[in-house]
């Protein structure tokens, strides 16, 4: 089967992710050996930021070129990971006018907080988000102190309407063992809607899924790793309803 990667920091020089194009490629090449057949590029937006999106769609044009010239069997889709903080409501202002990236253009969009956010600027930020017709997939949220201090956070999470996306390597702790207890409940619980790599090179948080895949199929089902890594992420690249998971 083929996994459908929604959150990968693959575009060279961009922030934290691919140092290079020669680290992209290798990070592509990796990726399709072990059969990611889409990745979604999703450069971070921050604050400040110094990139705009005429920079960003001209270092995808050029990475999406040499993918195709080295004929690789894989494809290339564009969005962003939107950082959301107090000013949350520019941010909102600013993808209603198109200036950040939505998810293959569609109303998904990849969010993210400061670790330490507080649940009075999250709650109100995803509202905001739905409000201007946009369907908030939230990253890694195993990884936000408001979670550890209370599970149930992520019912109210899906509750304003957010789907919930768990970096690979949280379930197999990477990132702590705090992390990987609330992957390992949110699993347990189908509360996860998407596994995705997050990955950033292709040396350290790499984009391989496949071993995950077959990790999650072994510990809760074979059908919600499916759900997780394939049918719901393409869901999203086709702009088709992405439902949570009946177990």
């Amino acid at each position: 089967m083929l996994y459908y990667d929604i959150h990968c920091h693959i575009l060279p020089g961009l922030d934290d992710g691919a140092f290079s194009a020669d680290e992209t490629f290798r990070m592509a090449e990796i990726a399709v050996s072990h059969h990611t057949g889409v990745i979604v590029c999703t450069p971070h937006c921050l604050p400040n930021h110094l990139y705009n999106k005429e920079d960003i769609l001209s270092v995808f044009r050029m990475v999406s070129a040499g993918i195709a010239e080295r004929k690789l069997r894989l494809k290339l889709a564009l969005g962003q990971e939107i950082f959301l903080d107090q000013q949350f409501r520019s941010t909102v202002s600013a993808l209603e006018k198109g200036e950040h990236f939505t998810l293959n253009q569609t109303p998904y969009t990849l969010v993210e907080f400061d670790p330490y956010e507080d649940t009075r600027v999250v709650f109100p930020a995803l509202d905001a988000l739905r409000a201007a017709g946009f369907t908030p997939i939230v990253a890694h949220p195993e990884r936000y102190e408001f979670v550890w201090e209370d599970y149930g956070v992520l019912y109210q999470l899906k509750e304003y309407g957010a789907f919930l996306q768990i970096n690979k390597g949280s379930i197999k702790g990477a990132f702590g063992y705090d992390v990987q207890r609330i992957a390992d409940f949110m699993l347990e619980e189908r509360l996860a809607d998407f596994v995705a790599s997050d990955a950033h090179s292709p040396y350290r948080r790499t984009p391989p899924m496949q071993d995950v895949h077959e990790y999650v199929s072994l510990h809760y089902s074979h059908a919600y790793a499916d759900y997780l890594f394939s049918a719901n992420p393409l869901a999203v690249l086709r702009n088709q309803t992405v439902h949570s998971y009946n177990t």
